[in-house]
């Protein structure tokens, strides 16, 4: 199991990244 965290932390890491990012650019074109 804990060899399957850093790989869960970084998907996770990827998508708030990817979430945050698309919510910046909606703001800028707004």
């Amino acid at each position: 199991m804990a060899s399957i965290m850093p790989t869960v932390v970084t998907l996770v890491l990827r998508s708030n990244a990817s979430f945050i990012e698309l919510s910046i650019r909606s703001n800028q074109s707004s």
